[in-house]
Parts: structure tokens; C-alpha cells; sequence
């Protein structure tokens, strides 16, 4: 789940075969269109079962949270995902923050889902 507000890019991801261990701190990194990172300002993971109920198969189920701020300027963003030797970036185009009022996201809307670029 992809979500913008007025102030936070937040990004929710549920990681299957992971454990809280095994998703490193900068498992996903938000870039700026010029390739440059965007300051994550929170950041965790979790197991998705309550703790009563870990077993061998529920252990590796991960839910991870990270909150980057809210970038001024409009354009493609790219989030990239990274483990396990392996990297995927998807493509976010993020509004401006004009843009966003204008869109009517912060007339009684918490949070505006993105569309993903091309």
C-alpha cells in the first residue's frame, strides 16, 4: 500500500519468506527523480501474527512500514525495494503539494493512494 498526505510519503508492505531480522533498515529507499534520497523519517517492521501464534510457517511473515517526507516538487519518484540480492524500483508520480489541495485530498481525505508511473 502506497499512500501520500499533506506531509508523508508512507509505504506499507507485507514481505512473505522474511523475517523481522532478515528486512535490513534500508530495505526500501524512496528517490527523487534525480536519483537522489528522499529523508525517511520513520521506519519499522513487524511480524503479521500475534505473538501466540508463531510457529515455524507464521514466523516469515513480515509487515513493513516506512514514512519518508513529503517531497515540494512534483515528479516521478522511484521506490526501490532491496533483499536478498535482488532490487525492484517502481515508479511513482507524486503531485506537488498544490496539486494535491487542488485534487481535493485534504478535504476530509487523510491519505490519496498513488498511481504508479509508466
Amino acid at each position: 500500500m502506497i499512500e501520500l498526505t499533506p506531509s508523508v510519503v508512507h509505504v506499507q508492505a507485507l514481505i512473505d519468506g522474511a523475517t523481522v531480522g532478515d528486512v535490513e533498515q534500508k530495505f526500501m529507499t524512496l528517490l527523487d527523480p534525480s536519483g537522489h534520497e528522499v529523508v525517511q523519517i520513520a521506519g519499522g517492521a513487524s511480524v503479521t501474527v500475534p505473538k501466540g501464534q508463531l510457529n515455524s510457517a507464521t514466523y516469515k511473515s513480515t509487515r513493513v512500514n516506512d514514512q519518508w517526507e513529503r517531497p515540494a516538487a512534483a515528479g516521478t519518484y522511484h521506490l526501490r525495494v532491496a533483499g536478498n540480492n535482488l532490487s525492484h524500483v517502481v515508479s511513482l508520480d507524486i503531485p506537488a503539494p498544490t496539486d494535491f489541495a487542488r485534487q481535493g485530498a485534504l478535504r476530509g481525505t487523510p491519505a490519496h493512494r498513488l498511481s504508479r508511473g509508466s
